[in-house]
Parts: structure tokens; C-alpha cells; sequence
């Protein structure tokens, strides 16, 4: 289990109250709740920030004394999930019965442990609930259920799942046009051009949604009439990459390469004769990515710029006699020139 906005949702009135509960002096927890209820937050629009806000909940990312807190806020959990085992109807999973183990905790991420028994995981579901209503902190994904769940229950997972990957292609290629991760301006060149090997005159990035079907060895995976949907899901993928391959000979390799799985899905594309050029151990790759926009003709020069209106001439910044195109810029130039010649 993953719990959704661990720091943002903590409630401040559960804090003061285990704090006292705990026994830590009035002084003290007075000083922590200080620091707590006067934060504030200015949020920056269009380059101007906003009048301050004042939050009403959670715990400050960053501030040395949240994760200390935050610890005594599943400190509470792990009370509430060993009352839950104390219960006379409550039976412990059959691999942690010795153990007397029912829960295991890592920052913001639950494990939990029963029997499969609807009645037991319905006691779990419940001491959970008390420990949500107690502390604000929820649960992150697919209901919570003592019942097999439906393949429709779970398509909030999947939206989120679906959500990150955009999101992770979109931090890359902001990242790599503009050096930041939050640019949504487009970029010189289109995302699927440079998701190719670079044999083919591309960046070699890799295709994530492509990459994760690869990633897995669809081979083990048989769906029988009473398979769950999950299973169900992983072997029509498989079925997927048999259609795309025209053949299901890979189902019967002894080795199985995500790698060459990889190779096997993505489209063919013609190779380019100047990649070894571009992308190799010597260059400096600031120069290869420039060269390979030059390759391609999308270096932003300023005969570009202004045919689309981001600049008010065309003229070489360099020398302002002519038009800054990529021949001039690299062949034409005074300063070019000059550069050539004395390199040569």
C-alpha cells in the first residue's frame, strides 16, 4: 500500500494530541505546533507570486523535524494494525504466524499480512479506516476489498500508471530541449524521431511504454478459463507481441533478451551514413547534439527564428551582414572562416 500525500495530509490536531499522549512536555509541543501552524506558501503565476497562503494540514518537505513526526504518525498505525490482531476473529497469514507478524512499514509504503478470509481483511480494512480518520493519511490505488476485485475497480491504477509514464516523457524531453523538468514548449524535434537507435540518425532514447512490454517475459505466463483479469491482461499483451512479430517462435527460446525483444517490436527505420560522426567516444556531446541538429536542419538559427516571429530579423548575430541560415552560419561566416583557417 502506498499512501497518498504522506507529508501534505497529516493533520496538525493529531500531532498535538500524540505528542501529549506520548508524554513530551507541554513547552515542547507547544514549540512544534508553533513551528508547524506558521508556515506559509506563495506560489509563483505567470512570474508574480500570490498573496501568502496559510495551510491548515501536513508536514513541511524538507524541514529536519518532519520526518520525526511523520514516524510518530505510523507509529500509531502499527498500534492500531497490532489491536487488529489482538481480536479473537483475527488469523495471522500462515507464513507469519510464528512471527506474530501482520504489518511492515518503510517510510510511506504499508505492507500488510492476514489470512485471506474476508472476515479478517475486513478487520484489517477497519483498523486502517480508524488509523485514516485519526491521522488524515489515505490510501494510494485500487480499493480496498475483502472480495476479489473487478477489472474495473482497478482502472484508477491504471489511470495513474498511465499518468506517470506521460509524465516521466515529459520531464525527459523538457529536460533535454530546455534543462529543466516543468517546460511544456514543444521541441526542435519530434519525440518519436528520437526515440530510434541512433544508427538511424535519432538520439537513441527508448520508448517506455515499449521498453516495459519488453521488459517482462511474457513466455511464463498461461491464461486458463479461471484466470484472474490481471493474467488475462499480461498473456493478450503477449499475444500483442506474437501479432507485431508475424510469428510466435520467441515463445520458444531457451534465452529470453529484453534487448533484442525490444529491437524485435520497434518500428525499422532507414540508417543515416553520418551517426558514427555525430555520436561516438571523442566528440563532446554538447558539439554531437548540435551537429546532429545540424544534421537533421533544425538548429534554431535566427532564419529560422524569424519565419516563425520569435525574433524581429534574420541577420547573422555574428557578423549582421547576411542571413544567419545554417550554410552561413558554419560555411559562409567571416568568423567562420577565420575559425577554419586557423584550425587548418
Amino acid at each position: 500500500m502506498d499512501l497518498r500525500k504522506a507529508y501534505d495530509t497529516v493533520e496538525w490536531g493529531f500531532i498535538e494530541e500524540i505528542l501529549s499522549d506520548l508524554g513530551f512536555p507541554s513547552h515542547f509541543t507547544h514549540l512544534v505546533m508553533t513551528c508547524l501552524t506558521t508556515t506559509q506558501y506563495s506560489i509563483l503565476i505567470n512570474g508574480v507570486p500570490t498573496p501568502l497562503l496559510h495551510p491548515k494540514r501536513g508536514l513541511r518537505q524538507g524541514d529536519p523535524l518532519s520526518p520525526f513526526l511523520f514516524t510518530l504518525s505510523m507509529k500509531y498505525f502499527s498500534r492500531a494494525i497490532n489491536t487488529v490482531a489482538s481480536h479473537p476473529p483475527f488469523r495471522f497469514h500462515p507464513r507469519c504466524k510464528l512471527l506474530h507478524l501482520n504489518h511492515l512499514c518503510f517510510a510511506d509504503y504499508l505492507l500488510m499480512f492476514c489470512k485471506g478470509d474476508p472476515k479478517v481483511v475486513q478487520l484489517m480494512f477497519e483498523g486502517f479506516a480508524t488509523f485514516s480518520s485519526s491521522t488524515g493519511l489515505q490510501y494510494l490505488g485500487v480499493p480496498i476489498s475483502p472480495w476479489k476485485l473487478k477489472g474495473s475497480e482497478c482502472d484508477i491504477m491504471i489511470d495513474k500508471m498511465v499518468a506517470r509514464i506521460k509524465k516521466i516523457n515529459a520531464i525527459c524531453r523538457s529536460f533535454m530541449w530546455f534543462g529543466n523538468f516543468d517546460d511544456s514548449r514543444p521541441g526542435s524535434v519530434a519525440r518519436d524521431k528520437v526515440c530510434n537507435p541512433k544508427a538511424c540518425g535519432t538520439m537513441g532514447f527508448r520508448k517506455i511504454v515499449l521498453w516495459n512490454q519488453a521488459a517482462t517475459d511474457w513466455s511464463q505466463f498461461i491464461a486458463s478459463n479461471y484466470a484472474s483479469w490481471v493474467v488475462s491482461l499480461v498473456c493478450m499483451v503477449k499475444k500483442k507481441c506474437s501479432g507485431k512479430l508475424q510469428s510466435s517462435e520467441w515463445l520458444n527460446k531457451s534465452r529470453y533478451s529484453i534487448k533484442e525483444m525490444y529491437s524485435d517490436l520497434s518500428d525499422s527505420q532507414p540508417k543515416v551514413h553520418w551517426h558514427n560522426q555525430v555520436w561516438n567516444r571523442i566528440s563532446v556531446p554538447k558539439h554531437g547534439f548540435i551537429l546532429w541538429l545540424y544534421m537533421l536542419n533544425r538548429l534554431n538559427t535566427k532564419a529560422r527564428l524569424f519565419r516563425v516571429g520569435v525574433c524581429m530579423d534574420n541577420l547573422c548575430a555574428i557578423c549582421g551582414a547576411n542571413e544567419e541560415t545554417i550554410l552561413h552560419l558554419f560555411y559562409k561566416c567571416k568568423f567562420s572562416t577565420n575559425c577554419k583557417t586557423s584550425i587548418i
